[in-house]
C-alpha cells in the first residue's frame, strides 16, 4: 500500500511541476510580447518627436537635394553605402553626431512622446546617406548608450531589431519613416536593455 501511495504522490507531483513550467513558460512568452509591443509603440510615437529634435540640430540634406521618392527605402536598391555595410549613428562612417541632454520635459514644442533614455535618433538622405544622429539623456551624467549597429539600408515603416556597436550585446528596435516635410528619413532606435 505504501508503494502505491509513494507512487501516486510522485504522480502528482511531476503533473505539478509539469503544469508550473508550463505556466512559466506561456507567462514568459506573453510578458515577452507585451513589452515587445511597447517598445514597438514607443518607436513609432517617437519619430516625430525625434524628426523635430533633428531639425533642430541643424541635421537637414543640403539645399537643393532631390526630393524623397515615394516608396522606396532609405538606402534601398544599393544606393549608398555598399551592399554588406554597416553604419552606426556614434560610430565610423557616422557625420554630425552630438549626445543631446534634454530637460525633464524632454519635448517642449507641444505636446509628444517622452523619449525613452537611451534613444537614438537618425537622419539619412533617401539614398541612405548618414545626415548626423542624436542619442538622447536626460541628464549630464547620464551615460550615453553604446550606439545602434543600423544597416546601410533599412525598411521604411517596419520594426525590426539591431545590435549595438561594441560587444555589450544591447539591442535595439528600429523604426523608420519619411520625413513629412521631405527632409529625408529619420530612424528611431530604442534600446530594449
Amino acid at each position: 500500500m505504501s508503494s502505491l501511495r509513494t507512487r501516486l504522490l510522485a504522480g502528482v507531483l511531476l503533473l505539478s511541476a509539469a503544469g508550473l513550467v508550463l505556466l512559466g513558460v506561456v507567462t514568459y512568452a506573453e510578458q515577452s510580447s507585451f513589452l515587445l509591443g511597447r517598445v514597438d509603440n514607443e518607436a513609432r510615437a517617437s519619430v516625430n518627436a525625434l524628426s523635430l529634435l533633428l531639425d533642430r540640430e541643424g541635421f537637414k540634406p543640403p539645399a537643393g537635394a532631390a526630393p524623397t521618392k515615394a516608396g522606396s527605402g532609405a538606402g534601398a536598391n544599393g544606393a549608398g553605402a555598399p551592399a554588406g555595410a554597416t553604419t552606426t549613428s556614434g560610430g565610423t562612417g557616422t557625420t554630425g553626431t552630438s549626445a543631446t541632454t534634454l530637460s525633464a520635459t524632454p519635448i517642449d514644442r507641444g505636446p509628444g512622446p517622452n523619449l525613452p533614455p537611451g534613444t537614438d535618433g537618425q537622419r539619412r538622405t533617401e539614398s541612405g546617406k548618414v545626415l548626423g544622429s542624436v542619442p538622447i539623456r536626460y541628464s549630464a551624467t547620464e551615460t550615453v548608450l553604446p550606439a545602434p549597429r543600423i544597416p546601410a539600408s533599412v525598411p521604411l515603416g517596419k520594426l525590426f531589431t539591431v545590435g549595438s556597436v561594441g560587444s555589450t550585446g544591447l539591442r535595439y528596435r528600429v523604426y523608420a519613416q519619411r520625413d513629412p516635410e521631405d527632409l529625408g528619413v529619420t530612424i528611431v532606435a530604442v534600446p530594449l536593455n
